[in-house]
């Protein structure tokens, strides 16, 4: 790859440049968390709070539906539990699978988002049992065609696109002359490989911040060969990765 500027695509296939030093798969999160899983914490504690008032006001003290609490309801505990559940499970900590290969010459990483094996035949399974529902819908109910130019079309729209659903590799990669800092996050398992801003210095030929995610044994093995082939002036600092 003649240039050092890091690319973000689906290519899968270019050839290692250079004498490969290690190489690893691990499953890790793309980005820091903690702030996101506190908000997750909270909701769940409020999903709670409803859920188990509204089996007090049900079980205990039997009161009639009028007077049931609006929000702090079992219905509004229910489901702010499984909207929590599905958020926190599904999109903020969401794993990406990696795949590194690093060179004397280059850092190559591809990565994609974890699914299981079977997630792409069940999603297109779903989508194909939605459409066909709709449409059974409306063979026995003509009358809800009009549907159709609603929240229904949406969905058939958004199903169609599931019924296509790919889980693309993306790529990135950058040579060892790029760095001038690398960072040292022990508590995340991760060093993270980056370029100082240089407002003298075009955009694209500034950018450069690659996560590497290693097995806490390799973590002093992959420092030892970023100070062996980065440039001199790189400076190493340990601390917490705010990505």
């Amino acid at each position: 790859m003649n240039n050092s500027t890091p690319s973000e695509c689906a290519i899968e296939d270019d050839p290692i440049i250079g004498e490969v030093q290690m190489s690893w798969t691990i499953k890790a999160l793309p980005h820091n968390t903690s702030i996101m899983d506190t908000g997750m914490i909270v909701l769940t504690l409020i999903g709670l709070t409803a859920l188990l008032n509204g089996i007090y006001e049900i079980f205990y003290l039997d009161l009639p539906l009028q007077q049931r609490s609006t929000f702090l309801s079992a219905h509004f505990g229910i489901i702010c539990l499984c909207m929590t559940l599905y958020f926190w499970t599904l999109v903020i900590r969401q794993k990406n699978i990696y795949h590194y290969v690093i060179t004397d010459k280059e850092l190559d990483v591809k990565y994609k988002i974890h699914f299981p094996e079977l997630a792409g035949t069940i999603f297109k399974w779903l989508a194909g049992t939605f459409i066909i529902a709709i449409f059974i819908f409306i063979a026995y109910n003509p009358s809800a065609a009009w549907f159709l130019a609603g929240p229904a079309g949406i969905s058939i729209v958004s199903a169609i696109h599931l019924l296509n659903w790919k889980n693309p590799t993306k790529n990135l990669r950058f040579n060892w002359d790029r760095p001038n800092l690398v960072l040292i996050d022990r508590k995340r398992r991760l060093v993270a490989v980056q370029r100082r801003y240089n407002p003298d210095m075009r955009i694209e030929d500034n950018y450069l911040y690659i996560p590497i995610h290693l097995p806490r044994a390799d973590i002093d093995k992959f420092v030892a060969i970023a100070k062996k082939f980065a440039p001199a002036s790189t400076d190493f600092e340990e601390g917490r990765d705010k990505n």
